[in-house]
């Protein structure tokens, strides 16, 4: 069974919109030429402009808005080159944390470790007990050639991450060390050694958990 196109199948812990502070040009607009890069483009945007920020474009008439909501990289506008080697690494993992194979709502809360790069997202004590289910660590670089995808497991137990619709930790079928999403399973999320890849020490991991009910 082929899955879904996983960039299209995502879904983001929603965050409130607050009233925009400011616009930023889409100064790539080959984004817009398929759905499919619109609907990535328009993830990638959420994951790397602030709340209050607005990618916007103009093609054949059409105005084309995308609103952030993470920050983790500000100075987004299209270009893999607006974003330092850090930034895109962020903006991967966030994508990747929200890649869901089956297409349907699940909500998720993210999660970072202080890394101290500037970027980290943090749980409330309500999310913590809203959330209690370790699903995995997403990292990567999405912007290389070829995209880098990696993912390490948590300890949510099979059955509830198939019961919940998330099966992007799980190994596929066909090959053990490839999760059903395509991503490179590197192991458990408590051995931090595994995060050095590709002569790269990933500190730009988002970790998802799931909700209780």
């Amino acid at each position: 069974m082929t899955p879904p196109n996983p960039f299209l199948a995502c879904l983001l812990a929603l965050l409130p919109l607050t009233a925009l502070a400011g616009q930023q040009p889409l100064a790539n607009t080959d984004w817009l030429l398929t759905p499919e890069k619109r609907g990535l483009l328009r993830f990638i945007t959420e994951c790397a402009l602030p709340e209050n920020q607005l990618l916007v474009a103009q093609s054949e008439g059409v105005l084309f808005e995308y609103y952030g909501q993470l920050g983790a990289a500000p100075g987004w506008n299209g270009f893999a080159s607006s974003m330092t080697d850090a930034e895109q690494r962020w903006v991967s993992a966030c994508v990747l944390a929200r890649v869901n194979y089956f297409g349907t709502p699940v909500p998720i809360n993210l999660r970072t470790h202080n890394d101290g790069n500037g970027f980290s997202i943090s749980a409330s004590e309500q999310q913590k007990q809203d959330f209690p289910y370790f699903e995995g660590g997403f990292f990567g670089n999405l912007f290389t050639l070829p995209p880098k995808q990696y993912v390490c497991t948590g300890d949510a137990p099979a059955k509830v991450l198939i019961g919940k619709n998330r099966i992007c930790t799980l190994p596929s079928i066909l090959d053990r060390r490839i999760s059903e999403c395509g991503f490179v399973i590197i192991g458990s999320c408590d051995e931090e050694f595994r995060f050095e890849r590709d002569d790269i020490i990933y500190r730009e991991v988002i970790y998802t958990w799931l909700r209780r009910h």
